[in-house]
This record gives structure tokens, sequence and C-alpha cells, in this order.
């Protein structure tokens, strides 16, 4: 089936714009609202690294199911965007759910080929799995720079991380976690518990 050029740029506008929100909500939700008025440089360093974090989560999950031949587009969830921004007011429970990937697997697919559950569990896996290595990446910097500024800055930015990826894999309703628990509950275990050192350590 051909597409038109205009509608394929249209629709990748509109997920542009998806995620630019939601990596608005979660750098809000995650900083706090007088955080985010002071605008420091801490503050303005983290809202970078903190929409880079958000942008490969979300990326990893579309990228894994394109490269499989599905179609995949970030798209935000009303409530779940309420919620994010109602978490800015919260300073314990961070309620991180602007949007999702959507994700539609071809149903022609012969003998051969990945099945679409096959595909589904690994892109699943791609969003949290990427803030675990991006939550260790920043401790791990964190550690090994000497000016204070920085050590604040990758610390949280890596507590951060911790908390997508631990949130996202509970094994409740609509999260990336209750897939990947059915699917592969070894995996699951290995993943929380690498999120929660993130998160704690």
């Amino acid at each position: 089936m051909a597409i038109p050029l205009a509608t394929m740029r249209k629709s990748m506008s509109s997920e542009a714009a998806s995620l630019i929100i939601g990596m608005l909500a979660i750098i809000v939700a995650w900083l706090g609202y007088k955080s985010i008025l002071a605008a420091s440089k801490v503050v303005l360093a983290e809202a970078v690294l903190i929409a880079i974090s958000v942008a490969i989560h979300e990326i990893s999950h579309r990228n894994i199911a394109r490269r499989y031949g599905c179609i995949s587009r970030y798209v935000l969830d009303p409530l779940g965007l309420i919620l994010t921004l109602l978490s800015t007011f919260s300073p314990y429970l961070k309620i991180i759910v602007p949007g999702y990937v959507l994700i539609t697997c071809p149903s022609y697919w012969g003998l051969g080929g990945r099945g679409s559950k096959d595909v589904l569990i690994l892109a699943t896996i791609a969003g949290p799995l990427s803030n675990i290595v991006l939550g260790i990446i920043f401790r791990i910097t964190a550690i090994l720079v000497g000016a204070e500024f920085f050590k604040i800055v990758f610390l949280d930015v890596s507590r951060l991380n911790g908390w997508l990826a631990f949130f996202n894999l509970l094994p409740v309703g609509p999260l990336d976690g209750a897939r990947i628990f059915r699917a592969l509950p070894v995996t699951w275990a290995l993943m929380f518990v690498a999120s929660l050192g993130i998160m704690i350590l």
C-alpha cells in the first residue's frame, strides 16, 4: 500500500509534537514547578538529559517494532498526561505515563518471520532496558566526574532513569511490566531488581 508523502509528513510531525509534549510533561513532573521556575543551571542541565532519556525510551520501543516490519508511533494518552502533570505536586510518587508507543504488526506475516507476539515483547523490553542502561551510565559518570555540579546532575538523572524503568516494569495494567512478566518472568525479575538498584544505591 502506497502512503502519500503529505500523509507521512503529517503523521511524523504529529508524532514529534506528541513526543515533545510528553517529554516536557515528564520534565515538569520530575523536577517540580518550583525548580522549573527557578531555572538554575542544574535544572536546565537535568531537563536536557531527562528529555534525551525519555526520547531514547520511546524511540527504542518504536524502532524495534519498525525493524521487524510493524507500524509504530508515539501517541499521547490524555488521562496519562494529566496524571503525569499532577505528579508535579507530589514530592515522592511520580506517575509518569504521558503517552505510549502504539504498535500494529501486519497480519500477513508468513512462516519464517517473527510472530507479532515476539516483536511486541522485544519492543516492550527495549524501553525500560534503555533506561536501565542509561541509569548505569549516568551513575558511573557521576562517580568519575570531579565537579559537584555534574555529580548532582548525573545522579539525579540516573535516579530518574531508574524510576522510569521501575515504574514501567510494574506488572500491572497497560504498563510494560505486565507483558514482560507474563512472557519472560526471569527477564522481568532481573530488570526489576536492576531498576531498584539504580534508584536506591
